[in-house]
C-alpha cells in the first residue's frame, strides 16, 4: 500500500491493551483506523517529543520479501554430492595448529568459558562420487589446502557428532558460488531430513525466503595424527547456504544490508545493557551476539530505534507494522510455523533482514529441527503433547513483544488466518508434502542404519517409517491446536515466592483474552514436580495468592493455571525440563534456613 506523510509523536491518550489484566480490551484493529484519526493524533502531538517516538512515513511502495526462485530451477531434491575432506594442522599464526581429534573433543561451552576462538584445522575439500574425488569435479588434482574445518553450532556441539563448518580460501575458488559450506549432522533427527524438507517446502512460498540445501555423503581423511590411513566414511549431512552477504546478493536482497540470526534469546525487547552502536564506550560484541548474530551491516541504529519504538505501547501496533515491518511477512511467517509445529521460533532461529536504506524489517527461518517433531518426541521423550500447553498456535508466540503486539490486534490475526489457509491449500498441501518425503525417505534411509549413523540412530526402522508417516497429518493437528489457541487465555509468567512477615506471598503476570473472557487462576504447591504430593491448592480471581504460613527450608514446586469462563486452560510460560520432557507451568524454588526463597538456578 501507499504510505502517507505523516508524523505522529508520543501520542499518550490512547490506552492499549498489554499483558497485564484479564479481560483487557484488544488493541485498535489495523482495518480499521482511518487515515483521520491518524492525521488528528499527529496534530493532537507534542512538537517536542523524543527523537525515537518520532514516526515518517515517505511516499513509496513496500516491495515486500521476494526470493529469487531461479537458483532452485532444475536442482534434484533428494540428490547426494559426495564430498572429501582431508585434514592437516596448520600453523599458530592461523590458528589451525590443532588435530582433528581436539576439533571434534570441546562444546561450545568450552570456548565460552574460556573466551577463546574454537579450534580449526586446515582442510581440502574435493567433490566426486563414491569411487573417490572425480575428474572435473571441485578440488580435483589439488594436493594443499583450499579451506579451514571448525564445528559448528551452539547445543548441537554437544553431542558425538559435530556439524562442519568448513570456510573455502580467498584464494581458492568458490564451491557453488559459496565460501562458507555448513554440514548438518542433525544428530537430534531420526529423519534427517527435517531441515532440507522445510527449507524446500519454503520455496516459493509469498513473502518468505528459503536457502539452497542438499544432501551430502562425507569422506574424512585425517591426517593431522601423523597418519594416513585413508578415508573413513562420516555418512549423511545435509548442506545449507550461510546467511551472509552472499546470500543477500544471490537471493535477490541488498547485500549492504542489515541482517542478523537471533541466537540464544531475542524476544524483540530493546535489551539496552547489550544492544548498543559500535561507537558507545561499554559495546561488548559478545553481549549483543548473546541476543543477535551480526551477519550483514554493523550499523545497530535503525535496530536500536526500531525496538525502542515497538516496546513503546503508546504507539499504536499498526502504526509501528506500518513503518517498521511488513504485515504479510509477519503473518506468514508465523502461520508456516504454526502449521509445521516449528515451535523454536518465538525467540531464536529466525533471521532478521532490512536493506540498508530502508526502513522495514522481515523475518524468516534458519533452523526449523523443531517442525514436524510430535511423534518422534513421543518415542524417544515420552513427551507430554503439545495440545495440552502454550507451546503451539499463537500462544507459542505470546512472549515476543512484536508477536504479542501483532496477534493481539484483530485484524492482523485475520490476516494469519488467511495465511494459514493459502498454505494449507497450496505450499503445505498433502500432495506436495507427500513428493518431497518419498523423494527423500529412501535415499536417507539407506545411510541412516549405515555404520556410525547407525550408532547414534534415534529411531528403530520400523518407529522411524511411522514418525515418517505422520508428518502429512500433523499439519492437521497443528490446525486443530491454532484454532483452540485463539480461544484459551494466553501464557504468563510467574515471579518467584517473596517471604513476607509470618506468610509466604506468590504471585503472576495477569493472563490475556483474546476474548475478554473473566479469567482465573489455579494454584498448586507441591513437593514434587508431578504434583502427587499437594500441599495447597486454591482458586483466585487475582493473579496473586498469599499462604498464611512461612515455608519450612526445603524444596519446593508451584504451578498456576489460568482458566476462562468458558473453562478453556492454559499454563505459565514457565517450565522445568528433566530430560528434554518439559513439565509446564511450574517452577521449582528453594526456602533457605534464614527464611529467604530463591528460584532454582539463581
Amino acid at each position: 500500500m501507499n504510505r502517507r506523510i505523516v508524523l505522529i509523536s508520543c501520542v499518550c491518550a490512547l490506552s492499549l491493551a498489554a499483558l497485564t489484566g484479564c479481560g483487557s480490551v484488544s488493541e485498535t484493529d489495523a482495518s480499521q483506523e482511518s487515515s483521520t484519526q491518524s492525521e488528528v493524533q499527529a496534530d493532537a502531538a507534542s512538537a517536542d517529543a523524543p527523537a525515537h517516538m518520532e514516526v515518517t512515513f515517505a511516499e513509496e511502495e513496500k516491495a515486500g520479501l521476494q526470493d529469487n526462485l531461479s537458483l532452485y530451477e532444475g536442482r534434484d531434491v533428494a540428490a547426494v554430492k559426495t564430498m572429501y575432506l582431508t585434514v592437516t594442522s596448520g600453523n599458530a599464526s592461523e590458528g589451525t595448529n590443532h588435530t582433528w581429534e581436539e576439533v571434534n573433543t570441546y562444546s561450545n561451552e568450552y570456548y565460552e568459558v574460556r573466551g577463546i576462538d574454537r579450534y580449526r584445522v586446515e582442510g581440502l575439500l574435493q567433490v566426486g562420487d563414491e569411487t573417490g574425488p572425480a575428474e572435473g569435479a571441485y578440488g580435483y588434482g589439488l594436493f594443499t589446502p583450499n579451506c579451514t574445518v571448525s564445528i559448528r553450532g551452539q547445543t548441537s556441539t554437544e553431542l558425538a557428532q559435530k556439524n562442519y563448518k568448513i570456510r573455502i580460501d580467498k584464494g581458492s575458488p568458490k564451491y557453488e558460488d559459496q565460501r562458507v559450506i555448513n554440514l548438518n549432522k542433525h544428530m537430534t533427527d531420526g529423519l534427517r531430513f527435517r531441515n532440507k524438507l522445510m527449507y524446500d517446502l519454503l520455496v516459493g512460498v509469498p513473502d518468505l525466503m528459503s536457502f539452497r540445501t542438499q544432501f551430502v555423503h562425507l569422506y574424512v581423511n585425517d591426517l593431522t595424527d601423523g597418519t594416513d590411513e585413508g578415508f573413513a566414511d562420516y555418512g549423511l549431512y545435509t548442506q545449507v547456504e550461510q546467511p551472509n552477504d552472499s546470500y543477500l546478493r544471490h537471493h535477490g536482497l541488498d547485500e549492504n544490508g542489515q541482517l542478523y540470526k537471533l541466537n540464544e534469546l531475542f524476544e524483540f525487547f530493546p535489551y539496552e545493557d547489550a544492544i548498543k552502536l559500535k561507537s558507545d564506550a561499554d559495546y561488548d560484541l559478545d553481549a549483543f551476539e548473546y541476543h543477535l548474530a551480526i551477519q550483514g551491516d554493523d550499523d545497530h541504529q535503525k535496530l536500536i530505534t526500531m525496538l525502542q519504538e515497538l516496546n513503546d505501547e503508546t504507539i499504536p501496533i499498526h502504526t509501528i507494522i506500518d513503518k517498521w515491518f511488513d504485515a504479510d511477512n509477519l503473518a506468514m511467517f508465523l502461520a508456516f510455523n504454526i502449521l509445521t509445529g516449528n515451535v523454536d521460533t518465538q525467540s531464536r532461529n529466525t533471521l532478521l533482514y532490512s536493506a540498508k536504506n530502508e526502513n522495514t524489517w522481515y523475518v524468516f527461518n534458519w533452523d526449523c529441527d523443531t517442525a514436524f517433531r510430535d511423534a518422534e518426541n513421543e518415542i524417544v521423550r515420552n513427551a507430554q503433547p503439545r495440545s495440552i500447553s502454550w507451546d503451539n498456535g499463537i500462544s507459542n508466540y505470546w512472549g515476543n513483544v512484536l508477536y504479542r503486539r501483532f496477534l493481539q490486534d484483530a485484524g492482523y490475526r485475520e490476516l494469519v488466518d488467511d495465511k494459514i489457509h493459502i498454505l494449507m491449500e497450496e505450499y503445505l498441501s498433502e500432495e506436495r508434502i507427500r513428493n518431497l518425503v518419498e523423494q527423500y525417505t529412501p535415499v536417507v534411509k539407506s545411510y541412516v542404519y549405515k555404520d556410525r549413523d547407525a550408532t547414534h540412530a534415534p529411531l528403530l526402522p520400523d518407529e522411524y517409517d511411522h514418525v515418517v508417516s505422520q508428518i502429512i497429518p500433523s499439519i492437521a493437528d497443528n490446525y486443530a491446536m491454532y484454532l483452540e489457541s485463539l480461544l484459551r487465555p494466553m501464557p504468563f509468567y510467574l515471579d518467584t515466592p517473596e517471604p513476607r512477615e509470618g506468610t509466604t506471598y506468590f504471585d503472576w503476570d495477569a493472563s490475556y483474552d483474546l476474548d475478554a473472557d473473566l479469567v482465573t487462576y489455579r494454584f498448586e504447591l507441591s513437593l514434587d514436580k508431578e504434583f502427587t504430593d499437594v500441599l495447597v491448592t486454591a482458586e483466585t480471581f487475582r493473579p496473586e495468592y498469599e499462604l498464611g504460613e512461612k515455608l519450612a527450608p526445603g524444596s519446593y514446586y508451584y504451578r498456576v493455571k489460568a482458566v476462562d469462563d468458558k473453562g478453556y486452560e492454559q499454563y505459565a510460560f514457565d517450565y522445568l525440563d528433566k530430560d528434554g520432557v518439559k513439565f509446564f507451568g511450574m517452577i521449582r524454588f528453594y526456602v533457605m534456613p534464614d527464611g529467604s526463597i530463591y528460584r532454582a538456578g539463581e
